[in-house]
C-alpha cells in the first residue's frame, strides 16, 4: 500500500513536472513568435519562420504530451480499480452482515 502511495505521488511529481516542461517550451515558442513580428518579413518568409517554430515547439514537447496522456490514463484506471474494489468490499460486508442475522 505504501508502496502504490510513493509511485502515486512520483508520477503526480512527474506530471507537474513534463506539464511545466510543456508550459515552458510554449512560452518560449510565443517569444519567438513575437520576436518575428518585430521583424520585416514578407508574408511567404513569416508562414516558413512561423512553421518552423511550431514544428520545433511539437518536436520539443511530442514525449512530454505522450506522458502526460499516458499517465492520465493509468491514474483513471487505477481510481477505477479502486472504487471496483471498495464497492466489492463493501457489497461483501453488506452480505456476510445479512448472512450472519439469518
Amino acid at each position: 500500500m505504501l508502496e502504490d502511495a510513493i509511485e502515486a505521488e512520483r508520477a503526480e511529481r512527474d506530471q507537474d513536472a513534463d506539464c511545466a516542461r510543456i508550459d515552458a517550451a510554449i512560452g518560449l515558442s510565443e517569444q519567438d513568435i513575437a520576436a518575428l513580428e518585430d521583424r520585416q518579413l514578407d508574408p511567404d518568409e513569416m508562414r516558413k519562420q512561423w512553421s518552423a517554430i511550431r514544428d520545433r515547439t511539437i518536436i520539443a514537447i511530442r514525449d512530454m504530451v505522450h506522458n502526460v496522456v499516458k499517465r492520465a490514463i493509468e491514474a483513471k484506471a487505477t481510481e477505477d480499480c479502486i472504487i471496483q474494489k471498495f464497492v466489492r468490499e463493501e457489497s461483501n460486508e453488506g452480505l456476510w452482515a445479512s448472512f450472519q442475522s439469518h
